[in-house]
């Protein structure tokens, strides 16, 4: 009898250890899909804001769009093509600039959060960081690649699109173009 129950206790302990390892697996392969997904949630996705500036290339990153107090905050890029502003504290090129700005759909202004500025090699030259209250509101300009990211700002966090100045009218849709 005792034998019997030694081998019955074997074979559940070897069942057991191949559900739980079979489980590990799973509950891995599980979590890797998961951290996957996650991750890709929050890759950025950059959208190239059109402009007549051929010297540098504006960006826009659509999953950074987040409401804050009837606000919306978002991340920019701006690539130089070919660097010719210096830093002046270390004299290195600026190659790119990556902005955090707070930006009203209803008063037409923003205001920088967060700055970054890397040189040609990808290092971090400057970085500088200011609570909303403190950060200086600045009014965005009407036709100005700053009033296209304010129009796409507000359209892709569900918002109205801002006014245009002095007519009371909203601004077309961030794509719409003329004909």
């Amino acid at each position: 009898m005792w034998t019997v129950l030694r081998k019955a206790s074997v074979a559940y302990g070897c069942f057991a250890m191949a559900a739980s390892l079979i489980g590990m697996v799973l509950f891995q392969s599980a979590s890797a899909a998961e951290a996957s997904a996650a991750e890709s949630a929050f890759r950025p996705q950059w959208i190239h804001l059109p402009s007549v500036d051929d010297s540098r290339d504006f960006y826009l990153d659509r999953t950074s769009v987040r409401i804050v107090d009837g606000d919306v905050e978002a991340w920019d890029i701006v690539i130089y093509k070919k660097p010719t502003q210096t830093d002046q504290a270390s004299g290195r090129f600026i190659k790119q600039k990556r902005t955090y700005r707070r930006s009203s759909c209803v008063r037409n202004d923003q205001a920088l959060l967060k700055g970054s500025i890397f040189d040609a090699e990808g290092k971090l030259i400057e970085l500088i960081t200011q609570p909303f209250e403190r950060a200086p509101k600045v009014l965005i300009p009407y036709g100005t690649i700053a009033w296209s990211q304010l129009v796409m700002v507000c359209e892709i966090a569900g918002l109205a699109a801002p006014q245009l100045p002095g007519n009371g009218l909203r601004a077309p849709a961030a794509g719409a173009g003329s004909e």
